[in-house]
């Protein structure tokens, strides 16, 4: 048995030729014969998976039910045996068998549909085997490059000889080409831009112009790609449709919308843009099916992710998380929680976009989260569960949600559909009434009121409730000079002199940070911690 066999001849990227199996015969001395479990027989087995045996391909050649530790001898009409010749000695070993390797050389003319190889000893022929040799062929129609592109092609099983490489709808660099010692030739074809969607690729021999293969080509099937997403709308791009073809376009529901028709350019080519419709909840749109009216040609673009509207109980909104912010309905606002600090931002057509509203605090931490809990309160808590900021509304409705608007403004809904919260013009409306916010301060003459009921600084420096005009509450401050009621950091709220000096106080000083007065619509001022704990209050509620 030799060792040391030549390596497989390489597949081809795309074969004009297609083989075909066809079956061997053999003969046993002068007599044909079928092989039996006991007859001495050759056996060729192809490196390649691609059968029958063609010019150019390897094999090993089998011998079987030979008797242990003869010697013999192989020989063959075409190919070479182990790269040694037309006849090479073989020996048997103990089990009756050797093995072989076989190349059949491409020098087989093209007219030779099979090759011989014998084996004998010194009495003669043990056993004549005639194995066939797959010619060149049409084959059924396979795959090839989009209009106006370029591809490397190839072909096995070839006669050694000079060719010439046409067709109708491509070009060829070289269009003649040398079939080599192995069978093979390669170059590079460039298809059309007005490539239709088959079409024939022909080899013609040069020394004999009757010896002509054709093969049928196929464009192949469209690949569309998205190219770019975001909350609203995605870009797709299409090859290899039918140049000119106009394509439909059919959404797999109603959660985008595109155009009904688009056409391709003459390369085939096609870029069109999906119009994402955000819901109440986030969905997995299933994509986009195009259909070539002509070719029949179809492609399916990937699934995208539509993002939602609404925040309801059970769902939560994380820190620095895009697939979770709450879009606009329709183009261009998205609520998010950045580094803690939830923020409404809105977006250009170029995907750039900027803050209209946030707490403008700095908390400086992350992983921070968004919840609505079970009594109808919008909740931002830190990573270790500390409330860091709420709307307030506990003990509204049990199916509040949060919603971001098509205006800019999101807003707490009730179930009933009560609007109880909002964001606007880039400070909060308090559903329970208005607000004043650490670090904010009233000026005589300014309040701050939810419907009939007011609290502010006098002129006269006095700091009143008043209801419908009439003062409900005061705190005795009149004629001490204050000019400026301020909610500190410290959580206490102070009215300053004009020198700086305090001439009143709530007393809620060390109460925490961020704490913030609020008129509620029941007519009660109170002050409320980030926690939503009420530590000072005037008692006005009506």
């Amino acid at each position: 048995m030799r060792s040391g066999r030549p390596a497989p001849v390489r597949a081809a990227g795309i074969a004009l030729g297609v083989l075909v199996v066809l079956a061997g015969s053999f003969t046993v001395g002068s007599a044909s014969s079928s092989a039996d479990s006991t007859s001495p027989a050759l056996v060729l087995k192809p490196y390649s998976s691609v059968a029958p045996f063609a010019r150019g391909y390897f094999a090993d050649l089998w011998g079987v039910h030979l008797t242990p530790g003869a010697t013999y001898t192989l020989t063959t009409n075409y190919g070479v045996f182990n790269g040694e010749g037309l006849t090479v000695p073989v020996g048997a070993d103990v089990n009756g068998a050797f093995d072989e390797p076989f190349r059949l050389t491409a020098d087989v003319p093209a007219n030779v549909t099979a090759f011989t190889v014998t084996l004998s000893d010194s009495s003669g022929v043990v056993v004549s085997q005639s194995f066939a040799i797959a010619p060149p062929s049409t084959g059924p129609a396979i795959a090839a490059p989009c209009p106006g592109q370029s591809t490397g092609i190839g072909a096995y099983g070839l006669p050694i000889g000079t060719y010439t490489v046409t067709s109708p709808d491509a070009t060829f660099s070289p269009s003649t080409v040398q079939a080599s010692s192995d069978g093979y030739f390669a170059t590079q074809m460039l298809t059309s831009d007005s490539l239709p969607l088959t079409y024939p690729v022909t080899l013609t021999s040069q020394s004999d112009p009757s010896e002509s293969w054709t093969t049928i080509w196929r464009l192949p099937a469209p690949q569309v790609t998205i190219t770019s997403v975001t909350w609203w709308s995605a870009s797709a791009t299409a090859t290899c449709f039918g140049p000119g073809e106009t394509v439909s376009l059919h959404p797999a529901d109603t959660h985008a919308t595109v155009p009904a028709t688009v056409t391709a350019t003459t390369s085939g080519t096609i870029a069109f843009s999906i119009s994402l419709h955000p819901t109440a909840a986030p969905v997995q749109f299933s994509g986009v099916t195009m259909t070539g009216l002509s070719t029949g040609q179809t492609a399916t673009t990937a699934s995208l992710s539509v993002y939602g509207s609404q925040l309801h109980q059970g769902a939560a909104m994380l820190d620095d998380t895009p697939t979770m912010m709450l879009t606009s309905s329709s183009f261009g606002y998205a609520l998010d929680v950045n580094s803690c600090n939830p923020l409404i931002l809105k977006y250009a057509s170029d995907g750039s976009s900027r803050d209209v509203w946030d707490l403008a605090r700095s908390f400086a931490l992350g992983n921070c989260r968004i919840i609505i809990t079970a009594a109808g309160n919008v909740i931002l808590y830190s990573d270790t569960n500390t409330v860091l900021w709420s709307t307030g509304t506990t003990g509204t409705s049990s199916g509040n949600y949060l919603a971001m608007g098509s205006n800019g403004v999101a807003y707490i809904i009730t179930a009933t559909g009560a609007v109880i919260w909002s964001s606007a013009s880039g400070r909060l409306t308090p559903p329970l009434g208005a607000r004043l916010l650490t670090g904010k301060t009233l000026r005589p003459g300014q309040h701050i009121s939810n419907g009939n009921t007011q609290f502010g600084l006098l002129a006269n420096g006095d700091i009143v409730v008043t209801r419908t005009g009439k003062t409900v509450w005061d705190a005795h401050t009149t004629g001490k000079g204050g000019v400026a009621l301020t909610t500190r950091s410290d959580g206490d709220l102070v009215l300053a002199n004009k020198y700086g000096h305090l001439v009143w106080t709530s007393g809620t000083g060390k109460s925490g940070s961020n704490n913030q007065i609020i008129v509620g619509a029941n007519g009660d001022v109170a002050m409320y911690t980030v926690q939503n704990h009420r530590i000072w209050h005037t008692g006005t509620n009506i």
